[in-house]
């Protein structure tokens, strides 16, 4: 009985070895719906759980949750929602009572988390009026790239497939980054029902 807990032990961390090794993903348990699985390389460290069927990782109604308007969001209704215009907390200075009131002591809203604040602000504008991260607006060096009509990108005019494609993507992501990184199946409700363009009245 000792002998065989030995050899299953020494199987296990053989196993554990090698994937360490060679950078696979770790076995950590069966689930019901599939698998618990580390790596660092691939996952960033965390224990990930991937299924074995094709039914994603969250089940909705799709006659309760739909997708929300873009009008409704929380920069939208500052121009048009009277009970957010009129809110107590718009005249107050905010940023004055929590470095110099507070003296910067509030968690989360210290000099050096305003300093952050300001450099991912800096970071996005790039010193513009078009922000680095707008979807469709590209800036500096891929500004003209709408101009070209290039059409649907197809990796294998690289000499790529999209899994590749998918493995430069994640990589990248976690280079500049992200502790876990992944490419999935578009949601049509990530997307908003309409789009929202405030008039100059309300903007003003």
């Amino acid at each position: 009985m000792e002998r065989g807990r030995r050899d299953l032990l020494k199987a296990v961390a053989g196993g554990t070895a090698f994937c360490s090794a060679y950078g696979l993903p770790r076995l950590v348990a069966h689930t019901a719906d599939g698998e618990l699985l580390e790596s660092a390389r691939e996952y960033g460290g965390f224990v990930v759980e991937r299924r074995g069927d094709a039914r994603g990782s969250y089940e909705y109604d799709p006659q309760v949750l739909e997708p929300m308007s873009e009008r409704r969001t929380v920069f939208s209704r500052n121009l048009w929602d009277a009970a957010r215009q009129s809110r107590p907390g718009l005249g107050q200075d905010m940023v004055r009572e929590w470095l110099v009131e507070e003296q910067g002591r509030v968690p989360g809203q210290s000099w050096l988390d305003h300093a952050l604040y300001a450099a991912a602000w800096a970071t996005a504008g790039m010193g513009g009026d078009v922000f680095q991260y707008a979807w469709t607006s590209q800036t500096f060096m891929v500004q003209h790239l709408e101009t070209l009509d290039l059409g649907r990108w197809d990796p294998a005019e690289a000499g790529m497939s999209w899994d590749d494609a998918r493995r430069v993507v994640k990589n990248a992501a976690l280079f500049y980054g992200a502790s876990l990184a992944g490419v999935a199946e578009l949601n049509p409700l990530w997307l908003y029902s309409d789009h929202y363009s405030p008039t100059e009245e309300d903007e003003g």
